[in-house]
């Protein structure tokens, strides 16, 4: 592992290993899945006495037209009221984001990683309803829009369109973070344990960062991201989302500075007050020929 942890810091680009020389911007992290309940273990810590968890979800590692120092500006700014506290933020797409690990490494390499793992073909079903309900996909039967997801039919049009099969292949994205962490600082569970027995799998939570457990904080058990699952309400959420979402990082970034999510602000879009400055999602046409989506594929079958 310390040859892991060596790659770490020779696979860096220059500028990112010469201002990695203040590690520990954050304490821990929760990576991923997406779709698969992250947002309740969010919810869990936020109300631990210990924790100091900022809200929503920071891409802060992920985008490349910030520097290391910027990065660890935006997070000290972020981490001002923590007194003391674990210092934590959430990102679920962190996990399969080819990318990231490095830069957190260099920028913390004590961070201690949580990861939580769904039933990937029910984390894509899951995914792809939300890309729905945000204007990221075109509203359409799951049977038909699956198949044209998994064959790419969207790709070109739909910016996050790819991140319904590539945001479930766990074995790449773990080898990813193992390859610059050490596996005492990640730890893995399930949904599905999270959903069986929220409390134990808090308590598992508290010891690994180190912190007291036996706490039941109501945000564990409540409902978060809740789906709409027929086409005429996703069409409606659609079409309001359709005004505070945009696929151009590049456009929100310029115009509003960080903590903007980059690839949504409904605060930012509402204050513009202007039509049409926030890019909406561009719809392909009606494909006539799609071919049905096989149960079997590999991309949305692997699993760890």
């Amino acid at each position: 592992m310390a040859a892991a942890q060596g790659q770490t810091q020779t696979g860096l680009p220059r500028s990112v290993r010469m201002s990695a020389a203040q590690p520990g911007v954050v304490d821990a992290i929760v990576i991923g899945a997406q779709k698969a309940g992250s947002t309740s273990l969010q919810a869990g810590l936020a109300e631990h006495s210990a924790v100091f968890m900022t809200e929503g979800e920071d891409p802060v590692f992920e985008r490349t037209d910030l520097t290391p120092d910027q990065m660890a500006a935006h997070l000290a700014k972020a981490f001002a009221p923590a007194a003391g506290r674990l210092r934590m933020i959430k990102r679920p797409n962190y996990l399969c984001l080819s990318h990231v690990p490095a830069t957190v490494a260099a920028l913390a390499p004590q961070a201690r990683l949580i990861v939580v793992l769904r039933d990937p073909v029910k984390r894509a079903l899951s995914a792809y309803i939300h890309m729905q309900r945000f204007g990221f996909l075109p509203v359409e039967p799951a049977e038909e829009g699956m198949a044209r997801v998994f064959d790419g039919v969207y790709d070109a049009d739909y910016a996050r369109a790819a991140e319904v099969r590539t945001f479930g292949r766990y074995a790449e994205g773990l080898a990813s973070w193992a390859a610059h962490f050490p596996k005492e600082q990640i730890w893995v569970t399930t949904f599905e344990r999270l959903i069986a027995d929220p409390g134990a799998v808090f308590d598992e939570a508290c010891t690994f960062l180190g912190i007291a457990t036996g706490q039941r904080p109501d945000g564990l058990t409540r409902v978060h991201n809740e789906g709409a699952y027929d086409p005429a309400s996703l069409a409606a959420f659609a079409r309001v989302n359709a005004a505070f979402f945009q696929y151009t990082p590049g456009r929100m970034h310029r115009r509003f500075r960080l903590p903007v999510n980059p690839w949504r602000s409904r605060t930012a879009c509402w204050r513009s007050a202007r039509p049409g400055r926030c890019a909406r999602p561009r719809r392909p046409p009606n494909r006539n020929s799609a071919r049905r989506w096989l149960h079997a594929s590999p991309l949305i079958m692997l699993t760890i």
